[in-house]
């Protein structure tokens, strides 16, 4: 049932913000080609860009996840994911984000996403 929910959850969060990732790409996009003028693979990179920040919030929402649990059961055992720490490298070295200076628009897109998937109930157990 659990995953079930996740997977439904998931999908109505795709829709609900299919325009939301929509503007961060172009955001993105112009971020890279603005501090990157004549670099090759221009879109790549800004798809690059783009799982790095959806990374970055999944990162994100696990810590408050983790919290969560251990604020209701009192213990949490969860290992680390070494493949997206791997997939996370990667992107890290194709773009160079510590080079990259994002602008408001790309942060204030990146906070709409969380915010959209902050307010998805994925506890309770009413449809």
């Amino acid at each position: 049932m659990g995953i079930k929910r996740i997977s439904t959850l998931s999908q109505k969060f795709l829709k609900v913000a299919a325009n939301d990732f929509t503007v961060l790409w172009c955001s993105m996009n112009n971020d890279i080609r603005r501090l990157l003028p004549n670099a090759p693979y221009q879109d790549m990179r800004t798809e690059a860009l783009c799982g790095y920040m959806m990374l970055e919030l999944l990162k994100e929402h696990n810590r408050k996840m983790d919290e969560l649990i251990m604020e209701r059961c009192g213990h949490h055992d969860c290992a680390p994911n070494p493949t997206l720490d791997s997939l996370r490298d990667a992107l890290d070295a194709y773009i160079s984000p510590d080079k990259l200076v994002l602008s408001d628009n790309a942060r204030l897109s990146v906070k709409i996403l969380y915010n959209k998937l902050s307010q998805m109930d994925f506890v309770n157990e009413k449809p």
